[in-house]
């Protein structure tokens, strides 16, 4: 199957919501893991896994049998609450009403991309769906070239009471990513990273 890039969104959300309730060995913490994944693919993706294509991905880890009872665990532990907002989720919805240009299009991607980034990081377990969604957008007009027309959709992500939450989350978007990028750029000629064009005004300080 291949995975949409909101199927891992999905997957931490059950994994993130059940573990607080149960005290898990690291043995378990890898078999509620898969088994989420499991789920997320189950719910969330046209192509479906079988228990035994899962089960040979713990490389005799698991058995089939135990995947299936932590599947009825996971879906109890979280009242059967599988479709959850997430930052993707909240990336989609607000695309949908946005013009469809090259400049959208890159926008969306770089926020796709900081997305999965968050999805690493468990500063973001606490925050908002929707703020990470609206910082990974304003972290993406920051890291693309952004044109004058999308001043108005900038405007419109900072209408709201959670600002410093929004912000915080912007920072440390930007901060993984430039990390990441740091990691990518070692034993590249300064040269030819100088010549990236990387948009250097900050959202916050234009909005």
């Amino acid at each position: 199957c291949e995975l949409g890039r909101d199927v891992v969104s999905y997957a931490m959300s059950y994994f993130d919501r059940i573990v607080p309730h149960y005290g898990i060995n690291d043995t378990l913490v890898q078999l509620v893991a898969m088994t989420c994944l499991y789920l997320a693919i189950k719910v969330h993706c046209s192509k479906k896994i079988s228990v035994q294509s899962m089960v040979s991905l713990s490389r005799g880890s698991f058995r089939d049998d135990q995947v299936l009872k932590m599947e009825r665990i996971v879906l109890q532990g979280l009242n059967w609450y599988l479709t959850p907002a997430t930052p993707h989720l909240f990336l989609e919805i607000f695309f949908e009403t946005s013009q469809d240009n090259e400049a959208m299009n890159e926008i969306k991607d770089s926020a796709s991309y900081l997305l999965e980034l968050a999805v690493c990081d468990n500063f973001f377990i606490t925050k908002k769906a929707s703020s990470i969604s609206r910082a990974a957008i304003l972290a993406a007009m920051d890291i693309v070239a952004r044109p004058l027309e999308v001043n108005v959709l900038l405007e419109n992500l900072l209408v709201d009471d959670d600002r410093c939450v929004v912000e915080k989350c912007y920072t440390r978007l930007l901060e993984i990513y430039n990390m990441i990028v740091k990691q990518d750029d070692d034993g590249v000629p300064q040269e030819v990273i100088a010549e990236r064009e990387v948009s250097p005004t900050s959202v916050f300080s234009v909005a």
